[in-house]
């Protein structure tokens, strides 16, 4: 499903990242001083090891090891929404989990939004 996909790397080095809860932009000030994970429903390496905060300093240094801290996180996160596609789409509840998730991600324009600040997230 994700063999040639460039988006987990692509946002990743424009300091986005896909989460559980939205699209969090980590070079928002909102995550300065946060200690919390990037993800709190996610145990990828990441989230397990670092803050928004940290995540968010080594953004706006434009330090490299930020963009591939990022990137790791997104490549876990679309793996598992793929997965939970894949299942939705075999147990015939694709509709279901669409709406469920679009629900928990926000409703709002493509684009728009970001779950650190609580606005429409992107899926």
């Amino acid at each position: 499903d994700m063999f040639d996909c460039v988006i987990p790397t692509m946002y990743a080095q424009r300091g986005a990242a896909y989460t559980s809860l939205g699209r969090v932009h980590v070079t928002h000030g909102s995550n300065r001083l946060s200690d919390a994970p990037l993800d709190p429903n996610c145990s990828c390496h990441t989230c397990a090891n670092y803050s928004r905060g940290y995540l968010h300093h080594l953004a706006k240094c434009k330090e490299p090891t930020g963009w591939r801290l990022l990137a790791i996180h997104n490549q876990v996160y679309y793996q598992k929404l793929m997965n939970q596609i894949r299942r939705a789409i075999e147990t015939d509840t694709y509709l279901e989990f669409y709406h469920a998730t679009k629900a928990r991600w926000g409703v709002g324009e493509l684009g728009k939004g970001d779950a650190a600040l609580g606005e429409a997230p992107l899926p």
